[in-house]
């Protein structure tokens, strides 16, 4: 028995909206760079506990409602996440992340509805996302689902692989190391021959931020993981790298915002389009016999598959 950790990611995405200059972005702000990181590490019930009373004190705290939408979110209340989201950008309307929150919070919408209120969703994730890059010209949430939307969408409601692939371009200029990890996705959703490796590892080298060397790290290691690769030993030294980097994370990780699922939310597998940023990255230390994989959207185990492992 060996100890390794384990990455799921799901995504899925789209935008359209106004331009405008940001007054300023989520991670700005000091006041709230102790809940962000409670958030970002996954410790979702401190979290709620100090945003809950914050925000009924203060219905105009926009970073709040912002915060507290990411957390309704990650507990599974969707319908509590997009009033709130909706709210900051009623507040604030030109801050990007709080367009690219809103647009986070409908994709997931738009993953559990019927077939029929898919296409409404869908046009207004894209409105929101387009929304957030056009106030933030390097707004890198965004663009990975606008590429992931591309990829997975079908062509009559905007699917496209060249727009796919020039949006991993535009990625790569705006950060190297997050351009190899869109290259990557790419390969894995056209379920093309590629060195995934190899462009996980030129992640890790190149990612100037711990958030996105975790991120290459953990997917690298998840491809050890897959039947396909079948590296454990591999595997394992990259949940030790992974350890490095951050020790105290409590679960899952995104890149700037994480979205750790919550002991109480919802373990029902879900597909993946048109979801936004992909927000379910999940990191676990788990005992587990070679050969495990758990599923992409929850904190069990089971028999791997196919595709489990190479996402």
């Amino acid at each position: 028995m060996r100890s390794v950790a384990w990455s799921m990611v799901c995504a899925c995405t789209v935008a359209s909206m106004a331009a405008a200059t940001p007054s300023r972005s989520w991670a700005a702000g000091q006041a709230d760079s102790g809940t962000r990181s409670l958030i970002e590490a996954g410790h979702w019930k401190q979290a709620r506990a100090i945003l809950e009373p914050r925000v009924k004190a203060n219905p105009s705290d926009a970073e709040a409602a912002a915060l507290l939408s990411q957390v309704r979110s990650a507990y599974g209340d969707l319908d509590g996440a997009l009033a709130l989201a909706e709210a900051a950008v009623k507040l604030e309307p030109k801050v990007a992340d709080y367009h690219e929150q809103l647009a986070e919070v409908v994709g997931t919408m738009a993953q559990r509805a019927s077939v029929f209120k898919q296409p409404g969703l869908a046009r207004r994730f894209r409105q929101e996302a387009e929304a957030a890059i056009a106030l933030d010209p390097k707004q890198i949430d965004a663009r990975i689902g606008m590429l992931e939307y591309y990829i997975q969408a079908p062509r009559i409601v905007g699917g496209d692989r060249k727009k796919a692939d020039a949006m991993a371009e535009e990625i790569a200029r705006i950060d190297p190391a997050s351009g190899y990890l869109a290259k990557a996705r790419i390969l894995i959703s056209a379920k093309e021959a590629g060195d995934l490796e190899g462009l996980y590892r030129q992640a890790a080298e190149a990612a100037k931020a711990a958030d996105v060397k975790y991120e290459a790290t953990s997917r690298l290691m998840n491809l050890y993981l897959s039947p396909k690769t079948s590296r454990h030993d591999a595997a394992e030294q990259q949940a030790r790298v992974l350890l490095k980097i951050d020790p105290h994370r409590a679960g899952p990780t995104a890149r700037r915002r994480s979205s750790t699922r919550p002991p109480n939310a919802s373990r029902t597998s879900t597909p993946c389009w048109p979801r936004p940023r992909p927000r379910c990255r999940t990191i676990s230390l788990p005992t587990i016999r070679p050969g495990a994989c758990c599923s992409r959207t929850a904190p069990t185990w089971r028999a791997p598959s196919a595709s489990c492992g190479s996402t």
